[in-house]
């Protein structure tokens, strides 16, 4: 079983990557929590995976609040997390390995994968050769990490805890909260009306308003 929470598809890629490898059931964090589905039961051997993009070098608030609501029956044979991110990691794998530490779940391994940056509200994202060479790099480690898992070998994916890190993080991660805005949206006479956004929208943040997008204030 793999929750995972996708903001603009990094997430996803990986998280559908390792549920075809594995074999396993792909949960969205999303439609959960807009259910306030938290009750899971784990299959007889099934793994446990986590998959999360990096929000201000810590989780999204949404991932945040699930796991800490997630009610799992059954134990998983095996559990893993991996957060995505394109600048800085931060703390947010050692966030999940508490959150999950403090329903009894022990974390096997651990992954930091670099993906290409794409919060266009405060940079440019990298081109399009260099979008794929990004790409190419997370294939490989995605690849090793496999491997490692299918031979229950978690020595190179078990992040030690730096305290530098987690407070520098931890002030960092204060930002969010001022941030998290949908201010900086907004459509142009281009936009046709088409709604694709809205049904893609991860955080339910997008209503129609006189047949055009309109982004309301939300925490995402």
């Amino acid at each position: 079983m793999i929750f995972y929470f996708t903001g603009t598809g990094n997430s996803l890629y990986v998280a559908q990557n390792l549920a075809n490898k594995f074999n396993t059931r792909l949960i969205s964090i999303k439609d959960a929590s807009n259910k306030s589905n938290y009750n899971f039961q784990m299959e007889e051997n099934e793994i446990l995976g986590i998959i999360a993009p990096v929000y201000y070098m810590g989780l999204p608030y949404i991932v945040d609040n699930f796991i800490k609501n997630l009610n799992l029956t059954g134990i998983p044979r095996a559990t893993f997390s991996i957060v995505t991110f394109g600048g800085v990691a931060g703390n947010a794998i050692k966030n999940i390995e508490k959150l999950l530490l403090d329903k009894n779940i022990k974390v096997n391994y651990n992954l930091n994968l670099r993906m290409p940056e794409n919060n266009i509200t405060y940079y440019n994202p990298p081109s399009k050769e260099e979008q794929q060479k990004i790409i190419q790099r997370a294939d490989i480690e995605i690849s090793k990490f496999i491997t490692a898992f299918l031979e229950e070998n978690p020595s190179n994916y078990n992040i030690k805890e730096n305290i530098l890190k987690k407070i520098y993080s931890n002030i960092f991660y204060i930002l969010y909260g001022f941030s998290n805005k949908t201010k900086k949206f907004y459509t142009t006479e281009k936009c046709i009306g088409c709604k694709m956004c809205i049904g893609i929208c991860p955080s339910n943040a997008i209503i129609l308003e006189n047949k055009r997008p309109k982004w309301i204030m939300i925490n995402v």
